[in-house]
């Protein structure tokens, strides 16, 4: 719950950012001397774009208005923190639940994730084997020479079940933040958008003075067919 508040909180705080006032932070106009050129030129809002998917802040530090790029560029860090700390926590309860499952069951080897799953709910191979026998479910059984368990106490197989919940419980927290720093991304490439656009009316600049990029997603035919074989990418730029 707490990664969804984190999220959450991500959003209040951005839309609160994008409710300013366009006029709030304004680039600075440089006016040149008359024998040399102009200082400022015009700037892409495409390019800017392609800066806050690369990282946060970017697009903003490319168009002028870091003052609110940065808070982008902070929460990233932030987020990257996050799953960093959050895999080391699951690595780390991972660890913990595979030694006590070798210590206290007899577990040998490598295992993959469903044995781990098997052992936490019974107390042995036995236990286990009789219960798929019990549903004919043969294919599932154990082989008692690779896949032997026993453990010592019911309170060993809770402790391990514990570890091994909390371990996974860590792992996936990793995806939210993962979308956490999607989100970021995009808000990010709309306010530098958005601050790139300012600077250019500022400015007194013109769509024209920008430079032009344009994407198109076309169907591509490879045969006589009206139905399309696929769809084909093409990027345009002109300055």
């Amino acid at each position: 719950m707490r990664f969804l508040s984190l999220l959450s909180l991500l959003l209040f705080w951005s839309v609160s950012i994008f409710s300013q006032p366009r006029s709030e932070p304004r680039p600075t106009v440089v006016h040149a001397p008359m024998n040399q050129a102009a200082a400022v030129q015009p700037k892409s809002a495409f390019v800017g774009a392609a800066l806050s998917l690369l990282l946060p802040g970017l697009g903003e530090v490319y168009g002028g208005n870091f003052e609110s790029g940065r808070y982008f560029l902070g929460a990233e860090v932030a987020l990257l923190l996050g799953i960093g700390t959050q895999y080391l926590r699951g690595s780390s309860f991972e660890s913990d639940y595979k030694v006590l499952a070798r210590t206290n069951a007899g577990v040998s080897g490598d295992k993959d994730e469903q044995f781990w799953r098997d052992i936490s709910s019974f107390n042995s191979i036995d236990e286990f084997n009789a219960e798929r026998l019990r549903n004919r479910d043969f294919g599932g059984l154990y082989n008692p020479q690779t896949h032997f368990w026993q453990w010592q106490s019911d309170t060993d197989r809770r402790q391990f079940r514990d570890l091994r919940i909390q371990s996974d419980k860590a792992y996936q927290s990793i995806y939210y933040l993962l979308a956490a720093m999607g989100i970021n991304r995009i808000l990010s490439m709309i306010n530098a958008v958005r601050g790139i656009n300012t600077f250019n009316e500022v400015n007194g600049f013109s769509k024209d003075d920008e430079m032009e990029t344009s994407l198109y997603f076309l169907p591509e035919h490879r045969t006589v067919s009206p139905i399309p074989d696929g769809i084909r990418a093409e990027f345009r730029l002109s300055f």
